[in-house]
């Protein structure tokens, strides 16, 4: 799996939230989004995935999910849509290939590569990015962000603290 330590500016995405389920919340937000996505104006952003967990609920499911276009602002949301700020910081990104890939993706990013990477997950959500603003189409790569910390950095900060 193809991996690159990135720094990633503030993204804004306006789209389509699902709500948390028992792991259909991705395929939800995007069926929505299919339907939705000429009501985001002023932007001819790229499809944007942001995957949140829910607070309290641990490192699996449930999460909550919003499919849409990153935006440049969090003006005029369409009603019946979310916005959503996801923070800068340090990300692993990987190339997840297309849309029906993701899922499977997502799983061995957290699974297998995270565990044994000496980071851990940053409190914020996955941004997951397309380089189209469709998002299935055939001719799309995605790209998975995950937001990390890293452990030695921590150690160092608790150190001044304690």
């Amino acid at each position: 799996m193809d991996m690159e330590i990135i720094d990633l500016g503030e993204t804004i995405v306006i789209g389509v939230r699902a709500a948390p389920d028992s792991g259909r919340c991705l395929e939800e937000a995007l069926a929505a989004f299919r339907l939705r996505r000429k009501e985001i104006g002023g932007t001819d952003g790229m499809a944007r995935l942001v995957i949140n967990r829910v607070p309290g609920e641990g490192s699996g499911l449930p999460c909550e999910c919003v499919a849409g276009l990153e935006a440049p602002s969090l003006e005029n949301i369409p009603e019946g849509m979310a916005g959503w700020l996801v923070p800068p910081g340090r990300y692993a990104r990987f190339g997840a290939g297309d849309l029906s890939e993701i899922a499977g993706a997502c799983r061995a990013v957290l699974a297998e590569w995270l565990p044994g990477s000496g980071y851990r997950m940053a409190e914020s959500p996955l941004l997951i990015q397309s380089d189209s603003g469709i998002p299935d189409s055939p001719a799309a790569a995605w790209r998975i962000n995950l937001p990390l910390v890293n452990p030695g950095e921590l150690a160092d900060l608790r150190k001044w603290i304690d």
